[in-house]
């Protein structure tokens, strides 16, 4: 049995009233709602069938009818997963169930579970659907759903996922995986707009409820690699993480404080190089190191090679990473009277991916 909607209702004869009144206690056993079908979707929305469909809220024409791009683009041609009795009546709450989906219908995609419960006429999956409608000025919903009003009920935020989003079943390839629609899978067919699943008239990633919250950056092995500053090209920082340790050691590439004399010479490279190491423990996304002098070595010659002692005689760093490509490093050599903070980048991006995913563990 198919219910009017709370708008027809109104203007039925005495005697049809009369009939609906005697024949719903004996044949209504499930859970009515004021649309049922989609029949009451098209007197805004136009027929289901009707081709092409121009999107009431951009204006986008979509090249197809709603059925098509539901029946191919989306489900692709799982008809069961809104209709009954074979091909039969699509209603809003039902059906016979795709495969490995819901027998829900609509509200598979355009409702949520987490709001059911809190409407005095229907199961309430579509709470948000309902306050979208209300959002852009269509409040005839509140006049039966005491959902659609949010003095009533405030819906669950636009990233908890409809329920065909979060068990998208079998066979369906382009189900929508995230309601926040950050690569654009909730529209198939409109410019960039998916859903707004909770109804605040906010759609997609600009809803606060999809910010995304990062874990806090910690140090991890994907920041082994070769760094520096763009300012001071010719200098840089070969920084290796070594977990097992919990310790970060790093060799920094520079010159002196002065350029030597013109006259000065050297068996191999400039006599301005200079470079230095410099370990010590992590914690979070710091490390304090202290800084090795080595000196007195020949090359690839053995023995002969002194480093500062104590540890730290020398000065400190202090490595900071605020992301797997940014961070800094804050030095402290009080031989030379030098204190400062460099920013560092990376020399190559190849590592970023590997340490974005440590981060995430």
């Amino acid at each position: 049995m198919q219910l009017l909607p709370c708008s027809v209702k109104k203007n039925v004869t005495p005697h049809i009233t009369l009939f609906i009144v005697m024949v719903m206690p004996a044949f209504l056993v499930f859970e009515a709602s004021a649309y049922e079908t989609y029949s009451g979707c098209a007197s805004c929305h136009g027929d289901f069938r009707s081709s092409p469909y121009i999107s009431l809220a951009d204006g986008t024409d979509w090249g197809n009818d709603l059925h098509d791009i539901h029946r191919v683009n989306i489900l692709s041609n799982d008809c069961n997963t809104c209709h009954t009795l074979n091909d039969g009546p699509v209603y809003i709450g039902s059906s016979n169930g795709g495969s490995g989906l819901s027998p829900i219908s609509c509200v598979g995609c355009h409702g949520r579970e987490e709001d059911m419960g809190n409407d005095s006429l229907s199961a309430g999956r579509g709470a948000g659907l309902r306050q979208h409608h209300a959002a852009a000025g269509q409040t005839s919903c509140q006049s039966c759903h005491s959902d659609a009003n949010p003095s009533n009920y405030t819906p669950v935020g636009e990233d908890v996922l409809p329920e065909y989003f979060a068990n998208s079943g079998i066979n369906h390839p382009r189900m929508p995986i995230d309601s926040c629609n950050p690569g654009g899978g909730e529209d198939f067919a409109g410019a960039s707009t998916g859903l707004d699943n909770d109804g605040d008239g906010i759609y997609d990633s600009a809803d606060s409820d999809c910010t995304e919250v990062l874990p806090p950056f910690k140090i991890n092995t994907g920041l082994s690699d070769a760094w520096y500053d763009p300012a001071t090209d010719g200098q840089g920082f070969f920084i290796t993480v070594l977990p097992d340790l919990g310790v970060v050691a790093l060799a920094w590439f520079t010159y002196d404080t002065e350029l030597p004399p013109e006259d000065a010479t050297s068996n191999l490279g400039d006599p301005g190089n200079r470079w230095m190491t410099a370990s010590g423990p992590y914690a979070d996304n710091q490390a304090v190191l202290n800084i090795v002098l080595t000196s007195g070595g020949i090359f690839d010659t053995p023995g002969g090679v002194e480093r500062t002692d104590p540890p730290g005689s020398d000065g400190t760093l202090v490595v900071t990473f605020e992301s797997c490509n940014s961070g800094t490093v804050e030095y402290d050599i009080p031989s030379i009277d030098k204190q400062g903070t460099v920013p560092i980048q990376r020399v190559a991006d190849d590592n970023i991916a590997i340490c974005e995913a440590l981060n995430t563990e």
